[in-house]
């Protein structure tokens, strides 16, 4: 199924609604610009049904199921709640939540649209709402929109969430009596992919939009070296065998931005192409051949940032200090840890050799330059979870005990969404077979379980003695 197609389906909203600024529903949300339409897909053991009364819509983690609500919610001026930016729910949650957006004085109106078909109501994070609270509380939850649907006509919500979550939800509603479907979004096909990542370019700037629109053959054929390379890294992948399983990986939006954004800086698409005929002629993975991209964005950070701009700045002050040591400053180990100081809100330490005397100049000189850094949007935020996985799967290899311990804690709070990557650039990272800390099993088993999908399933066995018997059983 085609987005449009579903967008055929909904109402458009006709009722003047302004959400407060305390509510948990929004109203004016702003369109990505580089959006590309996924394509749907109804389960084959899950008949579509075309007078559903809510559409389930699920996929892995960081596909863009949230990227989708909103499109939807703009096109179509539907109200969306983000559960991952509410509190708990539970039973009257969502008349409470309506109730606190819209006021009293609109409450009747929207009641009214929703049971006459003119407006619908969109539900995102289906999976965060549901770790918060207890079975029973998300079962009372799910009851609510039941109440709502029964006995109508017309599509009244739109639920998001992550594979597992969206398909217990669906079962709920199921045996509450609502007729319902299950969509999962689909990765990009290889048109889709292109048109992603040339809108993505775009996105970044005038200039950005210029250097692709001037050099159209040799951008396209840095392009398409990078998808063969993908390609026949994902196909040597005994467990990427799988056609479906390909495609995920190669239509995965994240994996695609972090393509962009290194085909973005670096301009002089002749000097790409060699350098990715270079890449050819060694045997990567999918994940090793990301390594080598994120890694040559770090080190062109490093030579644009510190080379051609804070060196000039300090170099005569640091000269009265007989140092010259500034190929080993803002490297690779360094920007991880800024990196992780801004996103995790932690200061932590930064190690590099340079001495006390010149540290505050310098200091002051980096954080100018590091809020500009192509792994951050808005300054504090990581661009897209290929970077955050980068970052925290070598964060649980640092040397920096401080760091390792921050980003451990992170990982196992409820504010962190698991990603499948992470576990991916771990097991890159531990090249060497070292044995894993037993508090890693956790963290490396929510990470590949967030990857489950219609083709893909995770178990998890544990086999061997009492580790309460066994010496040395903090590791596994």
């Amino acid at each position: 199924m085609e987005l449009n197609e579903l967008m055929d389906l909904l109402p458009t909203t006709r009722l003047r609604i302004e959400n407060s600024i305390t509510g948990n529903f929004e109203t004016n949300l702003e369109s990505l610009s580089y959006f590309i339409e996924p394509q749907l897909l109804a389960r084959e053991d899950v008949p579509w049904d075309p007078e559903a009364s809510v559409i389930v819509i699920s996929a892995p983690g960081a596909v863009g199921k949230s990227t989708l609500a909103k499109e939807i919610a703009i096109k179509k001026k539907a109200p969306i709640w983000n559960l991952s930016l509410s509190g708990p729910v539970g039973q009257h949650s969502l008349n409470g939540a309506l109730l606190k957006s819209f006021g009293s004085m609109n409450i009747g109106g929207i009641y009214s649209s929703l049971s006459n078909s003119e407006l619908f109501l969109i539900i995102d994070a289906l999976d965060e709402a549901r770790i918060k609270v207890n079975e029973n509380a998300y079962q009372a939850f799910i009851k609510d929109i039941a109440d709502l649907c029964l006995g109508r006509n017309g599509v009244k919500f739109i639920l998001l969430g992550r594979t597992q979550i969206a398909e217990t939800t669906w079962i709920m509603l199921e045996e509450l009596g609502v007729k319902s479907s299950l969509l999962t979004i689909q990765p990009f096909d290889r048109k889709k992919s292109e048109k992603y990542i040339e809108n993505r370019i775009k996105s970044m700037g005038p200039e950005y939009a210029a250097a692709i629109q001037s050099h159209v053959m040799p951008f396209n054929s840095a392009r398409d070296i990078i998808f063969k390379l993908l390609e026949s890294a994902v196909s040597a992948e005994e467990s990427l065998a799988n056609e479906k399983t390909k495609l995920e990986f190669l239509g995965y939006a994240p994996v695609l931005e972090s393509i962009a954004l290194y085909l973005a800086e670096e301009k002089n698409y002749s000097e790409v192409i060699v350098d990715l005929n270079e890449m050819s002629k060694s045997n990567t993975s999918p994940v090793s051949f990301l390594f080598i991209i994120i890694e040559k964005i770090l080190g062109r950070e490093q030579k644009e940032k510190l080379i051609n701009n804070i060196k000039p700045a300090l170099e005569s002050q640091f000269q009265q200090q007989a140092w010259s040591d500034w190929d080993s400053l803002y490297n690779i180990d360094e920007q991880s840890t800024r990196l992780l100081e801004i996103v995790l809100g932690v200061k932590m330490e930064v190690k590099n050799a340079m001495p006390p005397a010149m540290k505050s100049a310098y200091e002051q000189q980096v954080n100018t330059w590091i809020q500009e850094h192509p792994f951050l949007k808005d300054a504090h935020k990581i661009m897209n979870v290929v970077f955050e996985s980068y970052l925290f799967a070598r964060a649980l290899f640092s040397k920096n005990e401080k760091v390792k311990m921050v980003v451990e804690s992170w990982l196992k709070s409820e504010k962190y969404k698991s990603s499948k990557l992470l576990a991916e650039f771990y097991i890159f990272f531990n090249d060497s077979g070292k044995t894993i800390p037993a508090s890693h099993i956790g963290l490396l088993h929510e990470s590949l379980v967030s990857s489950e999908s219609t083709n893909i399933s995770v178990r998890l066995n544990l086999e061997g003695s009492d580790p309460d018997e066994v010496e040395g059983s903090e590791y596994f």
